[in-house]
């Protein structure tokens, strides 16, 4: 059979609007809020909770998954602000997936890991009375136990939350026309597709940019019949695409392991939609590649993983120390602020260091499987502060160079097409 191909590219934001939504059937703002119990709480001292154990408070539902890189960027922060305003608010991580699955996750996520990551998991009832198309959506619940505000979570900040907590009404931006998009609907394309002498077409490629109206996705439709597939991924940031071609993406996720051109940063998260009609012996990624080849060509950049001799800092091992038998690890103040770690591995202290803006490669070549408690009063801010407290636990911090995984996007001068 002959193949005819069909591409077509367009780096343009597109209207879409969701059909036949279901109507909204849950609590609006203003409603009270049940006392339903958060029966299944991970990370936590308690287990368990009830929402009228916040009253007097501002509580901040955080609906989250793991397939949403926006939930999984904020999440750290839920930690942050849970430390710093404890007094007057709040915020709790909730998603449907299971126990399991969650503790899986965040113990193999190398971004997630060091902030011992507090969550509802297996939810059911805030699920039933917030019903909600995209994520991270986040239900503010006032001080009086009523709905003061839905919001997105880049709106769950100090101010806002200092707001609501003297009653001022902030406004909501989860706006009610958002929604997931439905993976059994064509995005682009229509359902059959002909060429003008009635074939099939049996390849195809439409991109667009950030489609206002939904949240992120990723759709995958087999026709047997016509033995092609149709990939669907809507709302999906540059950097994701870029990290899929990798067989470890964890690195790439690591500020320390980042060289990015200052005037390219924005293009990190910059969204992109796509459909790709292929024949189904095609594979995902090789799909994914050839998008993100287009998308860089129309944008002039270039995205690759290269090996660099590169500055960093090395942990080592200066002289052996024996330490108790601790079974817990656990993580405060995720941010550059004084720190307290309790119970921790000089595995969790390189990542932290790692998924710090600014700072070099750091690289644990201990070997050490100890761990130890750490409580400082300041960050610090250079080599010579962290060997003050790293030195009586046997460990040091040197400066040197190591061949390195590094991810570098930079504009591409062998091109024509001006950076949009």
């Amino acid at each position: 059979m002959k193949r005819h191909i069909f591409i077509c590219l367009f780096l343009i934001p597109l209207g879409l609007f969701a059909q036949n939504e279901p109507p909204y059937s849950g609590l609006r703002i203003g409603d009270r809020v049940p006392d339903v119990e958060l029966s299944k709480i991970i990370n936590s001292s308690a287990q368990s909770a009830r929402i009228s154990d916040y009253r007097g408070k501002v509580l901040i539902i955080d609906f989250w998954a793991t397939s949403c890189l926006s939930c999984l960027n904020f999440l750290p922060h839920t930690v942050s602000l849970n430390k710093d305003l404890k007094d007057i608010a709040a915020i709790i991580p909730v998603t449907t997936q299971s126990e399991d699955v969650i503790k899986n996750f965040l113990n193999k996520n190398l971004y997630l890991r060091p902030y011992n990551i507090t969550t509802v998991v297996g939810d059911v009832e805030l699920t039933k009375l917030f019903p909600h198309y995209f994520m991270p959506y986040d239900v503010w619940i006032g001080p009086d136990g009523k709905v003061d505000a839905i919001t997105l979570a880049e709106d769950v900040t100090p101010e806002n939350i200092m707001a609501v907590s003297k009653g001022i009404r902030i406004p909501n931006y989860a706006s009610a026309f958002i929604s997931k998009f439905p993976n059994d609907k064509p995005l682009f394309f229509p359902g059959t597709l002909k060429n003008t002498n009635g074939s099939d077409i049996l390849a195809g490629t439409i991109i667009s940019g950030n489609l206002l109206e939904y949240d992120m996705g990723q759709f995958i439709k087999t026709d047997s019949a016509r033995h092609s597939k149709r990939i669907t991924y809507v709302n999906n940031p540059y950097w994701l695409l870029f990290l899929r071609q990798f067989k470890d993406p964890a690195l790439g996720w690591m500020p320390s392991r980042q060289i990015i051109a200052d005037s390219l940063k924005e293009i990190v998260n910059r969204k992109f939609s796509f459909e790709v009609i292929a024949p189904d012996n095609v594979s995902e990624n090789d799909v994914v590649n050839d998008v993100r080849r287009q998308i860089d060509q129309q944008l002039n950049i270039s995205g690759k993983r290269v090996f660099v001799l590169q500055d960093c800092w090395v942990l080592t091992k200066i002289k052996e120390i024996k330490f108790p038998t601790v079974k817990r690890m656990h993580m405060y103040n995720p941010d550059d602020k004084p720190l307290s770690m309790l119970n921790c591995s000089t595995e969790i202290l390189a990542e932290k260091l790692n998924n710090q803006k600014g700072n070099l490669p750091v690289m644990d070549e201990t070997g050490s499987k100890a761990v130890f408690v750490l409580n400082m009063k300041k960050w610090p801010s250079d080599i010579n502060e962290w060997n003050n407290e790293l030195y009586k636990f046997g460990f040091k911090f040197i400066k040197d160079r190591r061949n390195l995984e590094m991810y570098v996007l930079e504009r591409n001068n062998s091109l024509s097409t001006p950076l949009n």
